[in-house]
């Protein structure tokens, strides 16, 4: 993508992480109410076991016990998931966009490094730098 104006550039980079986060946040929160749901129907079933006589798995005591390492199984593979994957690639895809739009207010009111006359250049060096893309731009020699 070739552009000039930086605002439409930047504005591309951030929906594309807003984007991002949405998903991420989508699985993240998905996970935890599978967690949920899965503690709250194996609890439901363990406790209709004690009343009615289930012969699925022959001793209710076993039934209870299949139940709940099933149970506690997946409710820790799915918060390793989602608590220590999902939760890190959120919060650094949210610092890129808040370290971008910081970067824009700078550009925007003509601050620090944003003065000369290449500020254009500097902002899109600046904000490749934030989401680790390569820079192949031409260095104005004026």
């Amino acid at each position: 993508m070739i552009t000039s104006n930086p605002i439409e550039f930047i504005d591309n980079i951030k929906s594309s992480l807003q984007k991002k986060v949405w998903v991420y946040s989508f699985w993240y929160y998905f996970l935890n109410i599978i967690i949920m749901l899965i503690s709250l129907i194996i609890s439901i079933l363990g406790s209709i076991q004690l009343y009615n006589n289930f012969d699925g798995f022959g001793d209710w005591r076993k039934y209870v016990l299949i139940t709940t390492a099933i149970s506690a199984g997946i409710t820790f593979l799915t918060s390793l998931i989602s608590f220590f994957v999902l939760n890190k690639k959120i919060n650094k895809y949210k610092i890129r966009i808040n370290k971008i739009n910081l970067e824009t207010l700078l550009w925007k009111e003509k601050i620090g490094e944003y003065k000369h006359k290449n500020r254009d250049l500097n902002f899109f060096k600046q904000v490749a730098e934030i989401c680790n893309l390569k820079w192949q731009g031409v260095e104005n020699e004026q």
